[in-house]
């Protein structure tokens, strides 16, 4: 990553944009009794499980000097193996004329163990972009999946599948986001390839620590603060990418979220 190298997994702000070979994928640990995501220098644990199959700590290779621990708030629907929900309970927010988010809490259960095991094993890339005349890294990681790339877990060919049948229409491939804690995020933005289009579709499930969820018209305005949980649906559909914008801002502290999305357009 140029000279930046030693800092492959820097931030700076910035917001959604292309991806370049990066970091290596993270590894698992086991460490108590409770859920706790830990990110360590340059950790080379394997994975460990308990008993029960629930992830225990999360070793993420990071380039600083510190080591930050931070427990998940697991629970019964957060944990084990993840499925679609059978009966789950969409609500619709109304934005301004066309544009809408659908909001379905707990859509996707066993979201935490599906975060471990993402960010466990998927080949996370940091991008990179020029902004104030340098080029710098985006403070996040990403992968983003061709529909001939074979996916890091089965349950995101059914959560595609869910999507597709719910409402009717052909989503395209998964892209995963990876907000390690409360410095990562992702600026206001429009998605680049849709925000030129009047009828689109974003459906976005969150997986582990609750983070805000932004939403701002272009022109000004009063804006939206939504906060899904961990296996919770968002999906932004018609005008929304033309006419408004979204971000995960920075926290003050907060554990790992990973965001895995599907798009599509008329």
């Amino acid at each position: 990553m140029a000279s930046a190298r030693s800092r492959s997994l820097s931030r700076s702000a910035g917001s959604h944009g292309p991806d370049t070979p990066g970091a290596a994928p993270p590894s698992i640990g086991h460490h108590g009794a409770a859920p706790v995501i830990r990110v360590a220098r340059r950790s080379a644990t394997r994975a460990r499980r308990t008993t029960a199959g629930l992830l225990d700590t999360l070793d993420i290779e990071r380039m600083f000097g510190y080591c930050v621990s931070m427990p998940l708030q697991c629970s019964l629907l957060t944990s084990g193996d993840p499925a679609v929900s059978i009966n789950p309970t969409f609500s619709r927010i109304r934005l301004d004329g066309t544009p809408w988010v659908d909001v379905a809490p707990g859509w996707l259960r066993g979201a935490d163990d599906l975060c471990g095991t993402l960010a466990s094993e998927v080949p996370w890339r940091q991008g990179r972009r020029w902004m104030y005349e340098r080029m710098v890294d985006d403070p996040r990681l990403s992968r983003w999946y061709k529909a001939t790339e074979p996916l890091p877990h089965p349950i995101l060919a059914t959560i595609c599948s869910s999507l597709c049948a719910h409402y009717q229409v052909p989503f395209g491939s998964v892209g995963l986001n990876f907000y390690r804690d409360g410095d990562d995020s992702v600026a206001f933005h429009r998605d680049r390839e849709l925000r030129r289009l009047g009828n689109t579709l974003i459906a976005i499930v969150t997986l582990g620590a609750r983070r805000p969820f932004r939403l701002r018209p272009r022109g000004g305005g009063a804006g939206r603060t939504l906060l899904p949980a961990s296996g919770d649906l968002l999906v932004m559909g018609g005008r929304c990418q033309a006419d408004w914008e979204h971000a995960v801002p920075k926290v003050a502290s907060c554990g790992p979220r990973i965001s895995a999305s599907w798009r599509w357009a008329a």
